[in-house]
């Protein structure tokens, strides 16, 4: 285990790449979407990008978790830099997963990659918001690189 920033422990990159090959494997149909999990020790929330739905529903409360955090969520005031808001990003639906479940995103790791597995870094709009909102942001590259393998469509 790596310390992060905080002190946090950090799970191994052996661990990493495991969660990160099962849960790629879990949502193979997810074609073209990144995906996210926020780890602390065993318990492990998972993600996908998309925007969100107009409605809730007891399969997608994301949108009304928006709502119920609006006056939280660590990308307000924020200026995207890519052509999507910040909320259709894996790491932002998971970041309200945590909250909503009353848990404090900074007691986890998060880990993002595409359906191949292929760890990637957060992307721009994540890297404005993601590293103070997570007690640990685990990247193999210092940015998120878009290459083709990596960059979800």
């Amino acid at each position: 285990m790596g310390k992060g920033k905080r002190g946090f422990n950090a799970p191994s990159k052996k661990d990493i790449r495991k969660v990160a090959h099962t849960y790629a494997n879990l949502n193979k149909d997810k074609v073209g979407k990144m995906l996210s999990i926020a780890m602390d020790g065993q318990i492990r929330v998972g993600a996908h990008s998309s925007s969100p739905s107009a409605r809730a529903t007891p399969l997608d409360p994301y949108p009304k978790y928006l709502i119920e955090l609006q006056h939280e969520l660590p990308w307000n005031g924020l200026t995207p830099a890519l052509g999507r808001a910040h909320n259709t990003c894996a790491e932002a639906h998971i970041w309200c997963e945590l909250k909503a479940r009353g848990k404090n995103p900074r007691n986890y790791t998060v880990l993002s990659f595409n359906t191949d597995g292929v760890v990637a870094s957060p992307c721009a709009n994540c890297a404005q918001w993601v590293e103070g909102a997570f007690g640990y942001v685990y990247k193999e590259t210092p940015r998120y690189e878009g290459r083709p393998r990596q960059k979800p469509v």
